[in-house]
């Protein structure tokens, strides 16, 4: 329990949040005349436009994989992070469970918190561009806190650690 860091451990979870939610939110650029369609006129926008099941079944793929490659991106740079610092790699594990079994049981809280993480992108009406400014600052943001994360300078090592020799002479 020595090389286990939980300060580590906490601040690269919140790190992958916005690693997901930033993957999330630039996905939406994939088909952007689908989201503003969807914006301006609802749900009914589906049946008045004629959009075909492949256009949306390409659009649910590209958003749905984009949120699994943000936690598998945080994941590597978490991996990173540990080997360049010499930080146990078992900090990641923790990482790795909570972070899959969040993303795969929507437990998130992205519905809570989006009010306040969305509001740099109100700055524009253009669409792609408050999608951008939005994926970006997340993205930003997850990068800070990789950033500033408390990294031990070294952990210590458990199996070589010597106790300075008495000196023979008395």
């Amino acid at each position: 329990m020595k090389n286990i860091s939980f300060k580590f451990i906490l601040f690269h979870i919140i790190a992958a949040w916005f690693f997901i939610h930033a993957f999330a939110t630039a996905s939406l650029l994939f088909d952007v005349a689908l989201v503003k369609g969807f914006i301006t006129e609802g749900e009914s926008y589906f049946s008045t436009a004629n959009i075909g099941p492949r256009r949306i079944s390409n659009f649910l793929v590209a958003t749905g994989l984009s949120r699994f490659l943000g936690f598998i991106v945080s994941v590597c740079i978490s991996f990173i992070i540990t080997r360049k610092h010499k930080v146990h790699w078992l900090n990641v594990l923790p990482l790795f469970i909570v972070g899959y079994f969040f993303l795969f049981y929507d437990f998130l809280g992205w519905n809570y918190l989006k009010f306040i993480f969305l509001l740099p992108g109100d700055a524009s009406d253009i669409v792609s561009v408050k999608l951008t400014i939005n994926s970006v600052v997340l993205l930003l943001l997850g990068m800070a806190v990789f950033r500033f994360a408390p990294i031990k300078d070294k952990t210590k090592d458990i199996y070589n650690d010597e106790k300075p020799v008495a000196n023979a002479t008395n």
